[in-house]
């Protein structure tokens, strides 16, 4: 099993606001990137995450709202929530794999 990224809204909106004031072709290719991720798979998320972002859709001065946009594209990648959960627990298994026993001191930030 290669990377997996399991975002929830949150992950999306603070991609918008990080990119509100950048020139729209960075803003489009970001966006891009983030089809490109969903399309291989690479990208996990929930179908609420659709919902959300079409609530909270903002009508930015220099055209549609990207995160909206990124919805739209990605919508059929989306996955049910008990989907997104057995992505995580995989995810997260290997993690735990790799870490030393208890009674070795773990180096890994992540795990300290």
């Amino acid at each position: 099993m290669g990377e997996v990224f399991v975002v929830d809204t949150s992950s999306i909106i603070q991609v918008r606001q990080l990119m509100a004031q950048e020139p729209k072709t960075r803003v489009t290719a970001v966006y891009a990137k983030l089809i490109g991720l969903s399309q291989r798979g690479v990208l996990c998320f929930p179908k609420g995450i659709i919902e959300e972002i079409k609530v909270g859709e903002t009508k930015a001065a220099r055209g549609p709202d990207p995160a909206c946009s990124w919805a739209d594209a990605c919508a059929a990648r989306a996955v049910a929530n008990h989907e997104v959960l057995i992505e995580a627990k995989e995810v997260l298994t290997m993690a735990v794999c790799r870490c030393p026993p208890r009674r070795e001191r773990c180096s890994s930030p992540v795990w300290g």
